[in-house]
């Protein structure tokens, strides 16, 4: 089966480009009415923003050339970058079912492993306990957001399903 990726939204990416633009024009404001008042605080709080700001537009236009792939989907299983809770790569031998559920009023796609323990043992502190907070929370341990993505969630969810029969049926 053929690979399927799931990108970031340039659009996003367009809104922050504004905001990253207006706030390095405030912070040469800033730098500029320091210099203006002798006014050091403005001065170092400007070139401290230009500073920041600028890694940040840096950043984005490099996501503009080339956008983050969120989700990478092929035939040994589920590779996440969406979010920095989520484990990396999810086998489709680690997947009892996949589920599209709404949780805080936004939709997600939700893996249910069928070993959580197992998939917790390979997992850095943090990630485990994301996972933990989730089935706390009465979730399913892996809770995926698109909301950034190119894709919709109906349309990952069915390539997900569609994939994961498809591994289920080679078995």
């Amino acid at each position: 089966m053929d690979e399927y990726v799931v990108r970031q939204k340039r659009s996003r990416k367009m809104v922050s480009l504004v905001l990253v633009l207006i706030m390095l024009a405030l912070s040469g404001l800033s730098v500029w009415q320091g210099m203006e008042r002798v006014l050091a605080v403005l001065v170092v709080l400007g070139v401290i923003g230009g500073m920041v700001f600028g890694f940040r537009l840096i950043f984005l236009v490099k996501g503009l050339i080339k956008p983050k792939e969120l989700l990478f989907l092929n035939d040994k299983g589920i590779t996440n970058s969406s979010s920095a809770s989520c484990p990396n790569f999810i086998g489709w031998d680690e997947i009892e079912k996949i589920l599209v559920t709404d949780a805080a009023g936004r939709k997600m796609v939700s893996i249910q492993p069928i070993d959580v323990n197992k998939m917790l043992e390979r997992l850095s502190p943090f990630k485990a306990q994301a996972i933990k907070g989730n089935i706390y929370l009465g979730l399913a341990p892996i809770q995926i957001t698109l909301k950034t993505a190119d894709k919709t969630i109906e349309d990952v969810f069915y390539q997900m399903l569609v994939r994961l029969e498809a591994y289920q049926g080679r078995k």
